[in-house]
């Protein structure tokens, strides 16, 4: 049985992903659901995921904007 811990809770901003971004994401891309930004975070990978709510959404691939360790986006994809 697989479990799941809390690393750290973290503000963000939460925006589910157009259909328009999902059209220039590629078809690859085309299971995520929401991007995720927020305060750069080194230990944030694509292994782990965000609960927001009742909601998990699992981390697809995550960006460091302009490589200058202040900002991240994070694209996911909600598990039901």
């Amino acid at each position: 049985m697989e479990t799941w811990t809390t690393d750290e809770t973290m503000y963000a901003k939460v925006d589910p992903i157009s259909s328009r971004e999902l059209y220039f994401a590629g078809k690859e891309n085309a299971g995520m659901t929401h991007k995720i930004t927020l305060r750069y975070n080194s230990s944030i990978t694509n292994t782990k995921r965000f609960l927001f709510g009742s909601r998990v959404l699992q981390i697809t691939s995550v960006r460091n904007i302009l490589e200058r360790d202040r900002k991240m986006v994070c694209f996911c994809e909600e598990r039901v």
